[in-house]
């Protein structure tokens, strides 16, 4: 008995170890080849795994449980509920994609759509995402995950209802808590109440009131380097500082006597007994200078008293300058004043420096006005280092305004929708408040939320990225998931899309003010190209999918549509850079049109309303167009290279006749029609060419010529179809056109002189006019971009013409150039009109003359019933025109010279208009009503 257990024992051992051996040897090695392990697939989750093998197989009935619950709890917005049992649902079924497309799809648009705060929105939109993002870790090398995860980040932030609040919680996403803490803000008085930013200048001049001296002492201890939170640090007292800061018989520099003189002039003094002090001024030389009440500088220079203010702005900051400003306010006596030691040497300043006190006590006046101080230097810093978001949140997206013609009155000026902005600086605040704790890339539970006035930039504000990437908002591929297998040719299987990018958003600590939710997308749509097998030899074609395991086909998109999503993102933020005009700077800012806008001189824009009486200066030394456009225009010449999607001139009719043996051989059939003209001919190759090939793989037994011809003509039919399924020949054009300086340069001319025209005062209207007329707006737009030189056809010239360039075919940039140039004659019309109106009287009064003319004429020469028909018509006419009431008979007529509206040189087959009808009518149908009586464009003007 004991025997026969020994040898049971010895033989379960034996075949145990067989099995772990072939499971060890055999198996897992072919299991970890083909995929099949679960750490192969993807991520490993302990407890979905656990419980998994928990239900055994009772997994099928708790899933279908769980599909049921997650609806029901849907229709009931019952969203937390919702989000914990979608989690357990994803856990049991890991490896199945539908229900993380599905469920994230959910929360990122249907419970998105039931909400109406724009950062509860934001939040599933982030839960739509992390879910894609977690389903994408746990299933190596699928694409469909990866694309949805930029389809969400495009679709919801920037294309969106709530594009423009949408893109500033994308913003401020990527930035510290502390640093978008509304606390930086704020401003608290010592009872705790908050003062708003629209009474800082009311409570500045009660502060002025109570204690005059706290500004200027205030204003000293800044110009001496002591910094706002030393000056909130330093003792309070009630009383006179037993110390003060400035002593009264401090010595004077020559800046503070300057100073005092000024406040003497403005008080009647002539300023003369100055005048005769140092400068060596005779008082024969001074005679006439008495009239004009001028004051001599430290260095010799007369100042006019109309310049005194200019002057004290200039040196507000200096610390002499807060001295005599602390001096008067204290009432200091002027004779008293100026009898005190002038301190002019280096000697007698390092003594007047030794007995100032910048740590002296201050008062609570003081303090409160170093925290209103210190909040408006906040907010200009917060604003430097992110002009992008400070412009959005103020002003907006660019608006739309509808045409003159509809609306009463001047209809240009209602815009078409509102966006949200912030008017000023209290709604700043509320909008960073309430937008505290929406997601973001840091941990928002290691902000500690500092006590009133007490705010402080964190140290190290890296440390506080969230560690895992997938619980980041935005998120972004920052861990690549390539195969370490070859193919046949020793290139690896899956290798990085375009490695010569610019910038690759994979690392949150390298990206810059101005990535967005496209830049965000791009990163996906690149990282989704990963696992898509590489293009093969015919255009738009992919080559096989050597290793089923890391190379997948996209399931729901053609795999051309696929790899041109990056190109489109890149366009996409150039796009945005252009509507919310960040152009870089050109000798053309110092234009004095400027002055009163937005536009600030030298490049810029200016923020005004935030801080009162204050304008802001930010974006002077952006640069961020010229790169943006230099990588579109790569990015769709390696799309255009890798895909065949475009093919020299020459090439392609090389390539057309190739193709004509297999077409007349094989797809010309007796039945068809033989075509007799040479308009037929033209329209027979197109068909042949469009034709579809009645081989897959060129038959055994063909010429070396004929396959050359098949493959000819199949690489020229999948040519074609695969330019026009993805749109191709429009978006090579508009990236190789944007690049040129001209284009650039004249859509920032029209960006101007469209803001100068939102602004209401006549005069920048008519700067806005003068803006489009200069020759590098449409005259450089019209003959440098959508003009190029094509030679004559024909032997007769070597002329060259002007013809319609590629770009300037795009249909959507006709409708946006005939937008521009309505825009313009609309406001030419509406400020050009009363001379219009005399051209028009002018022209009638001739019609007149010409018809009195052809009257005597006309009865000269016997034909007298004729003639009094004439006379009387001329008369009338006469009359009319002599009324300045009575309309004008060439009032519908239009003086307004186009600058667009033309043809082109085209000698063959005929002009083209530079801006078709069908555009034309898109636009005005956009607008509800359609101008059949549009004027008919003409030649172009001569060079």
């Amino acid at each position: 008995m004991l025997r026969r257990e020994a040898i049971y024992l010895v033989a379960m051992l034996a075949l145990l170890s067989v099995a772990w051996l072939w499971r060890e040897g055999v198996v897992k090695p072919q299991a970890r080849k083909l995929a099949l392990l679960e750490e192969e697939i993807g991520n490993v989750e302990v407890a979905g795994r656990a419980l998994e093998l928990a239900l055994t197989g009772s997994r099928g009935l708790a899933v279908s449980y769980l599909w049921f619950n997650v609806t029901e709890l849907q229709k009931k917005n019952r969203w937390n509920e919702m989000e914990l049992l979608t989690r357990s649902l994803t856990k049991l079924q890991p490896h199945f994609i539908t229900p993380w497309l599905f469920q994230s799809w959910n929360f990122a648009y249907n419970v998105y759509a039931e909400l109406d705060r724009p950062r509860e929105k934001l939040y599933y939109l982030s839960l739509g995402c992390q879910m894609l993002a977690e389903g994408e870790k746990r299933n190596r090398f699928n694409p469909d995950l990866r694309y949805n995860l930029g389809f969400y980040l495009q679709h919801k932030i920037n294309q969106s209802d709530e594009t423009n609040v949408n893109r500033s919680l994308f913003q401020l996403a990527n930035i510290h808590p502390a640093e978008r803490d509304p606390l930086r803000l704020q401003v608290f008085d010592d009872k705790g109440d908050e003062v708003r930013w629209t009474r800082f200048e009311e409570v500045r001049q009660q502060q002025r009131l109570k204690r005059p001296e706290a500004e200027w002492l205030l204003r000293f201890r800044l110009a001496s380097q002591v910094g706002h939170d030393t000056i909130l640090k330093l003792a309070e007292t009630q009383a006179a500082a037993d110390k003060p800061a400035v002593p009264d018989d401090l010595p004077v520099t020559p800046l503070e006597i300057t100073l005092a003189w000024m406040d003497q002039t403005e008080q009647g003094s002539t300023g003369l007994p100055l005048i005769m002090g140092p400068g060596a001024w005779s008082s024969l030389a001074a005679a006439p200078l008495l009239a004009n009440r001028h004051v001599s500088t430290p260095d010799g220079r007369l100042i006019p008293e109309t310049e005194f203010s200019r002057f004290r702005a200039e040196r507000d900051a200096q610390a002499d300058a807060a001295i005599a400003g602390y001096r008067r306010a204290k009432g200091a006596d002027m004779a008293r004043f100026l009898a005190l030691p002038v301190a002019a040497t280096r000697e007698a300043q390092a003594a007047r420096q030794a007995r100032l006190d910048a740590q002296a006590p201050s008062s609570a006046e003081e303090k409160l006005l170093a925290r209103i101080d210190r909040a408006e230097k906040e907010l200009v810093a917060f604003c430097e280092k992110y002009p992008a978001l400070a412009r959005r949140l103020r002003e907006g997206l660019r608006p739309e305004f509808v045409p003159s013609n509809q609306g009463g009155g001047r209809g240009r000026r209602t815009i078409r929708r509102t966006q949200f902005t912030c008017e000023n600086a209290d709604s700043l605040v509320k909008f960073l408040s309430d937008s505290l704790s929406i997601p973001s890339v840091y941990d928002l539970r290691r902000h500690v939320r500092p006590s009133p006035n007490e705010w402080r930039m964190p140290e190290n504000p890296i440390a506080d990225i969230l560690s895992n990437p997938i619980d980041r908002f935005p998120l972004l591929p920052v861990n690549p998931d390539r195969s370490t297998d070859k193919l046949a040719d020793g290139s690896p299987v899956n290798k990085e899309w375009d490695p010569g990018a610019q910038k690759r958003y994979t690392d949150i600590r390298d990206l810059g003010e101005e990535f967005d939710a496209w830049a965000a997308a791009m990163a996906w749509y690149r990282y989704a190209l990963e696992p898509v097998p590489p293009p093969g030899e015919l255009p738009g074609e992919t080559r096989p999918i050597e290793n089923r395991v890391a190379q997948r086909r996209p399931k729901n998109l053609a795999t051309l549509l696929f790899r041109t999503q990056p190109g489109l993102m890149q366009a996409s933020i150039v796009k945005r850079l252009q509507q919310e005009g960040w152009y870089d700077a050109d000798a053309g800012d110092t234009d004095p049109v400027r002055e009163g806008t937005s536009l600030a001189m030298g490049g810029g824009y200016v923020l005004s309303d935030w801080i009162p009486g204050r304008r802001l200066i930010i974006g002077k030394d952006i640069a961020w167009m010229q790169p943006a456009l230099v990588e579109t225009d790569r990015v769709w010449r390696k799309i255009a290279q890798e895909n065949h999607l475009q093919v020299d001139p020459v090439e392609e009719i090389n390539l057309d006749r190739k193709a004509g043996l297999y077409r007349t051989t094989y797809l010309v059939s007796d039945e068809m029609e033989k075509p007799d003209t040479p308009e037929r001919q033209r329209a027979f190759e197109r068909a042949l060419r469009g034709a579809q090939s009645k081989h897959a793989q060129p038959e055994e037994g063909w010429s070396d010529e004929m396959k050359a011809s098949w493959k000819a003509h199949m690489f020229l039919k999948e040519f074609d179809i695969y330019r026009q399924m993805s749109n191709f020949p429009s978006h090579y054009a508009r990236a190789l056109g944007e690049i040129n300086p001209a284009a650039r340069i004249a859509r920032k001319r029209f960006y101007e002189a469209d803001t100068l025209a939102r602004f209401q005062p006549l005069a920048n209207e008519r700067d806005a006019l003068r803006i489009y007329r200069r020759p590098d707006a449409f005259l450089a737009w019209r003959e440098k971009v959508l003009l190029r030189e094509a030679p004559r056809r024909g032997w007769f010239s070597d002329t060259t013409l002007r013809v319609l360039s590629d770009y300037g075919k795009d249909e959507s940039l006709q409708e946006e150039c005939y937008t521009i140039d309505t825009r313009y004659r609309q406001l030419a019309a509406e400020q050009e009109e009363s001379a219009h109106a005399e051209a028009r009287r002018d022209l009638g009064t001739r019609l007149a003359d010409l018809q009195l003319a052809s009257a005597l004429l006309g009865a000269t020469g016997g034909a007298t019933g004729y003639a009094a028909g004439e006379w009387g018509l001329a008369l009338a006419l006469r009359r009319q025109l002599a009324n300045p009431r009575e309309p004008s008979p060439f009032g519908k007529l239009s003086l307004v010279a186009p600058f667009l509206d033309y043809l082109d040189e085209t000698d063959y087959p005929e002009p083209q208009p530079l801006i078709s009808e069908s555009a034309k009518n898109a636009v005005e149908g956009r607008n509800g009503s359609v101008n059949s009586n549009r004027p008919k464009p003409g030649p172009l003007p001569p060079r």
